[in-house]
């Protein structure tokens, strides 16, 4: 493949349109995996009108905190419908799609080497961000554009195949709440008491960040988290020498996982259903090891992914907006349903080909998932 090197300015120009007639007032920010979300600002009582008007095929980039995050935050935008962003944000878009195509761009922008080159250019400010100069000085592979269309259908059909097993996998969860909802929610008289969740498990704990550099044991953090809880994308590698991790600070198989913290997945819950017995859970997840005897981990999954026991957990939640805490007492004193263990085991034995089923096709989702990564950071 013939590639050159060429500086990012050559292929984009800055835009700065103003949401002057108040067009749009969905405010979006970016987060460090480079995909547009709900803006955590508080906006009330700000000029709209200020801020920048996001239309479909623009990029965007947030050029604060890159030398914190060691990543700059852009993405493409793909909606039909106009958004909004702090106008303080870079917006810019393609000179001539002929030369660049964007959705290619956008894969070049999730380079690792990208994000280095970044962080080499931040700024000495607090905030050590980066220069629009700084940014289109930033060299990108530039192959013939035929061969970047290539490279992009290649990206794009194996995001096709992620996106449909998620989808099916969230068909499959729906499936067990269903038959949750029809063994134990439609008649309570199957409810033989209500105690607290400290009283039915072995140990709740919060998870563990190990500190980490390019050396020593590999773990793995857990790409494969059902409903969007976070937990860290990458493989994070312990400093060598360093493996004092308490054993309750591992992902052991049926243990179950909920998210404490509020980036907007707050009370998300996830049920570890693999062999894999060296994942490390970060500070952010909390653990919770049933005493298998009193409490099937599969019933308990279901019971604080139900509407109501996430509505529960959200009204239980402290701190100011966009930091919102679970304190891991609140979740120790929850009140839980318990049934007949028998009749746990039932539920168990119903859903356990569904759970399978998930499990297989994360497993799937994970050699996709590398497969992606590889055609991004082959782009050499």
């Amino acid at each position: 493949m013939k590639l050159t090197f060429e500086p990012l300015g050559n292929y984009v120009r800055l835009v700065d349109e103003r949401n002057k007639d108040l067009a749009a007032e969905t405010v979006l920010g970016i987060n460090i995996d480079k995909y547009f979300m709900p803006s955590v600002a508080n906006v009330i009582g700000t000029d709209l009108g200020n801020y920048k008007l996001l239309r479909k095929g623009r990029f965007a980039c947030n050029p604060m905190h890159v030398g914190r995050d060691g990543r700059l935050p852009v993405a493409r935008y793909t909606e039909e419908a106009p958004a909004i962003v702090s106008p303080a944000y870079f917006m810019f878009e393609v000179i001539d799609e002929n030369e660049i195509d964007p959705e290619y761009l956008m894969l070049c922008f999730r380079r690792p080497d990208f994000d280095r080159m970044c962080w080499f250019r931040t700024d000495a400010s607090v905030r050590s961000g980066i220069s629009w100069e700084d940014v289109c000085a930033l060299v990108i592979p530039v192959p013939p554009i035929a061969e970047q269309r290539k490279i992009v259908r290649d990206y794009q059909i194996i995001r096709d195949r992620i996106n449909l097993l998620n989808s099916i996998n969230q068909n499959l969860d729906l499936q067990m709440q269903s038959i949750y909802g029809d063994m134990f929610l439609s008649d309570e008289s199957v409810i033989e008491k209500t105690v607290s969740l400290s009283e039915m498990c072995l140990d709740i704990q919060r998870g563990f960040t190990p500190i980490y550099d390019d050396k020593g044991t590999y773990f793995d953090l857990n790409q494969k988290v059902n409903k969007g809880i976070y937990l860290d994308k990458k493989h994070f590698a312990l400093i060598s020498g360093d493996a004092n991790i308490p054993n309750d600070k591992f992902a052991k198989k049926k243990d179950v996982l909920i998210n404490y913290l509020g980036d907007g997945t707050l009370g998300r819950v996830h049920y570890y259903n693999e062999e894999t017995s060296n994942v490390v859970v970060n500070q952010f997840i909390i653990i919770i090891r049933t005493n298998p005897s009193m409490l099937i981990p599969a019933y308990l999954y279901s019971v604080l992914s139900s509407p109501r026991y996430q509505q529960i957990i959200l009204s239980s939640v402290s701190g100011s907006t966009g930091m919102l805490v679970l304190n891991i007492s609140t979740i120790r004193d929850f009140k839980i349903p318990i049934p007949s263990f028998d009749l746990q085991k039932q539920f168990e034995k119903t859903v356990s080909p569904l759970w399978n089923s998930i499990t297989t096709n994360y497993s799937e989702i994970s050699v996709l998932e590398r497969l992606g990564e590889e055609i991004v950071t082959g782009l050499r």
